[in-house]
């Protein structure tokens, strides 16, 4: 569906409009503005031993002038799994089976660099909204794993930023 002046995703997306550059973050499903022109494809996120880090089902919101703070998601691999093929227990497993991201990462956009700065085991969740007011980050509800959904809203508090 696309619109005048609209962007529309299912999923989580961030726009961040900055002398006329647009970045459209973590993109599921989307219908974009017909002005933007191009896309610039991120740096991918890495762990500490260096697999890719999935932030499909994670939040993200701006943070500052330049950056992007991103948690939760599913872990890729599982995720593939079961869409390629769900198991009859697919939904019976513990929320640990799940692997669900428990990292907060922040995007610098003018570095172009990730950076990991908590490993947080309750940011867990895919699904939730994310908002950032003054120095507190509200991660709201998600799921713990698929069909579970999490009525809780949790406050990180924001010591500086990157």
């Amino acid at each position: 569906m696309l619109m005048d002046n609209y962007v529309s995703t299912y999923g989580v997306a961030l726009l961040h409009q900055r002398k006329n550059v647009m970045l459209l973050f973590r993109l599921m499903d989307m219908c974009i503005h017909r002005l933007l022109i191009s896309w610039t494809p991120l740096p991918e996120v890495m762990d500490e031993v260096g697999e890719t880090v999935s932030l499909s089902g994670g939040v993200a919101t701006a943070w500052d002038k330049n950056l992007i703070i991103c948690m939760g998601g599913v872990d890729k691999d599982i995720f593939l799994r079961a869409l390629q093929k769900t198991a009859a227990d697919y939904l019976t497993h513990p929320v640990e089976w799940y692997r669900f991201n428990k990292r907060v990462l922040v995007y610098d956009v003018r570095l172009r660099e990730w950076q990991t700065i908590a490993c947080i085991p309750d940011v867990a969740r895919a699904g939730a909204a994310l908002v950032v007011c003054g120095e507190n980050i509200f991660c709201i509800n998600g799921e713990l794993k698929p069909e579970s959904v999490l009525q809780k809203l949790l406050v990180l508090q924001l010591k500086s930023k990157v």
